[in-house]
Order: C-alpha cells, then sequence, then structure tokens
C-alpha cells in the first residue's frame, strides 16, 4: 500500500492510496481487471488483448513507445546440467550461431506471435537512442544459408554426428514457447539428426539456470535502467556485461569501442563507436535480433490520466501515479 504525500509540493495527487498485488497468474490478473477488482493489471501476452478489447469497461491503450531489446543470446561456453550430450562449446563455433539467425523468421514472428504489431530491429538497440542505424544489416531468413552454415559447422562434424539441443522457456509463457518451437521447427526441416527439445521451467529456476551458464540458449529482452545507449550494449556485448555469464561473449574489439564510448562526451564519436560494436557483433553473431513489439497498457475505462502523452517506458508502471484518477 503506497499513500500520497499530503505535503507534495506540485499538484495534489487525485488518488490517496495505491494498493500493489503480487499475482503470478495471468489467467488471475485478467480476471480481477474485467470483474473490477484491479484497475490496472499487466498482461503479458498479446494474444489475450482481442479479448479485452471487447470489454466496454477495459482499455488497451496500444502502440505505445518500448525501449525494450528483445534477443536470443547464445550460450559459447555453457555449464553441464541441463544440456545432457550437447558439447559445451556448441555455440562457441560461429557458424552455429549464424545458422541460428538464419533460422529466425521474423515474419512469421510477427504475423503470428505478436499479431502483427512488432517491428524489426536492426541492432540491439531501442530505436530512438544515440547509435541506432536503421540501415544496420541484417540475416534474414533462410533455409539454404542455415544448412551451410550448419554444414561448416566443426570442420564439417556436426552436419554428419547431429545433435540435440534442449530449450527451457518460463512456464506459462506462450509467447516464449511459441519462438522456440518455431524454431525447433525450422531446425529439424535442415537435417533428420538435428534434433530440439521444449520444455518449461518456473521462472525463478530458469534465471537462475541462466546466471549460472546452464542454458545452451534463451529468450531475453532488456529494459533500459536509462536512455543512453552504454546501458544495453556494454549490457549485452561487454566481456564483463550484465549478460557474461548467461554468453560468455568475450571479444577484446568490443571491449575496447565499449570502454572508449563510456567515458567519451562526444556524440559523434559515441554514435561511430556503438556503430562498429553493432558491426562486429553482427559479424561474430553473438545474438539474434529479434522484432520489437510496441508497448501497451490494460486497464479499467474509469481509470483516468492513462494516455500516450503520460506514458513513460522508462517507468517501472509506466506513468506517473499522480496523474491517474478515478
Amino acid at each position: 500500500m503506497c499513500s500520497s504525500d499530503l505535503n507534495y509540493w506540485g499538484t495534489k495527487p487525485s488518488l490517496k492510496n495505491v494498493l500493489i498485488q503480487h499475482v503470478p497468474e495471468e489467467a488471475a490478473r485478467i480476471l480481477a481487471l474485467r470483474r473490477g477488482d484491479a484497475d490496472l493489471a499487466e498482461v503479458t501476452e498479446r494474444g489475450a488483448l482481442p479479448a479485452l478489447r471487447s470489454d466496454p469497461k477495459v482499455t488497451v491503450l496500444d502502440g505505445l513507445s518500448g525501449i525494450h531489446v528483445p534477443v536470443l543470446f547464445f550460450n559459447q561456453r555453457i555449464t553441464p546440467g541441463l544440456t545432457g550430450d550437447l558439447r559445451p562449446d556448441f555455440f562457441a563455433d560461429i557458424n552455429v550461431r549464424r545458422a541460428v539467425n538464419y533460422l529466425m523468421d521474423d515474419a512469421r514472428y510477427t504475423k503470428e506471435v505478436t499479431l502483427g504489431s512488432a517491428e524489426p530491429r536492426s541492432m540491439a538497440l531501442p530505436t530512438g537512442f544515440l547509435g541506432y542505424n536503421p540501415s544496420a544489416p541484417n540475416y534474414g531468413f533462410s533455409l539454404d544459408k542455415a544448412a551451410a552454415a550448419f554444414r561448416a559447422a566443426f570442420g564439417g562434424q556436426l552436419w554428419t554426428t547431429g545433435f540435440t539441443l534442449p530449450l527451457y522457456y518460463a512456464a506459462g509463457s506462450d509467447h516464449d514457447q511459441t519462438v522456440l518451437e518455431m524454431l525447433k521447427a525450422n531446425i529439424k526441416r535442415i537435417n533428420p539428426k538435428f534434433r530440439v527439445t521444449v520444455q518449461s521451467k518456473p521462472y525463478s529456476e530458469l534465471l537462475t539456470d541462466a546466471k549460472d551458464g546452464k542454458l545452451a540458449l534463451g529468450l531475453a529482452s532488456w529494459g533500459p535502467d536509462y536512455a543512453d545507449p552504454d546501458n544495453v550494449m556494454y549490457t549485452l556485448y561487454a566481456s564483463d556485461g550484465y549478460y557474461a555469464p548467461r554468453t560468455h561473449v568475450n571479444d577484446a574489439q568490443i571491449d575496447t569501442w565499449l570502454n572508449a564510448a563510456r567515458v567519451s562526451v562526444n556524440p559523434t564519436e559515441r554514435k561511430a563507436l556503438y556503430g562498429k560494436v553493432a558491426a562486429r557483433a553482427h559479424e561474430l553473431a553473438l545474438y539474434v535480433i529479434m522484432p520489437a513489439e510496441p508497448n501497451y497498457i490494460t486497464f479499467r475505462s474509469n481509470l483516468g490520466g492513462l494516455t500516450k502523452a503520460t506514458f513513460s517506458p522508462l517507468l517501472g508502471g509506466n506513468v506517473y501515479w499522480r496523474q491517474l484518477k478515478k
């Protein structure tokens, strides 16, 4: 329970109290919203929006600016425990990483998973951030190029021996399950000796496994803490960045550019450095850069103060509570 400050220097908040409840199950959150037991609820699956739009007592505010950076990450030095006989250096081979990049079908993902809402990203940065280049190269979907990359992996051995790749997603996430199932289907189309399993795990366990380096591949969506490219690029690509225990990314040239950009106060210089990082990251196929969905909020129609003008993707609750009213 949070209460308004009666001594606040600005316009007095309309709401006296805000009660925040943790409800793990999405279905329960949606039910509370539709019944009026909640004024605002987090809905993570876009597939639930059409039904909510049909409810006159619920408002879906969609097409909002988004700064999350969705990616598929590769672990180049897998810690044994969840991946069976898969070689720990499976994704250390650049050809394997490139093959998976060629197997990400952005068009199908956008249509079937995001209901046509996602926009392609050319690099791992929000589109409005310093350094973002909409013309940066991308891999594109190609079964032929994926097959060629797999044939080259580990000196041609992988094509003959095959592999079994265990993939995991957070239990209850239809989005993540669908993405991994799509990837599984595309990998199986390349070579019958290529096998993929897709299993769910509780989110808390999955997060721990990722931090421990036990996931071979996973989905991630980084939300910047502040509006600067360092908080994204360093997080993803630095050898001592936040994602390093998950990916074991370690490239001396990228580290040099990132550290130079971190201390520079020249926007032109920083933009050029981040462009170099993005180009080398693409060359090395360090991540799969996924299309990004716009943000949306679902709330009771009698809750005022939530508009595109008041929304901010940098706020944890997307809006200042002092702007809300009933």
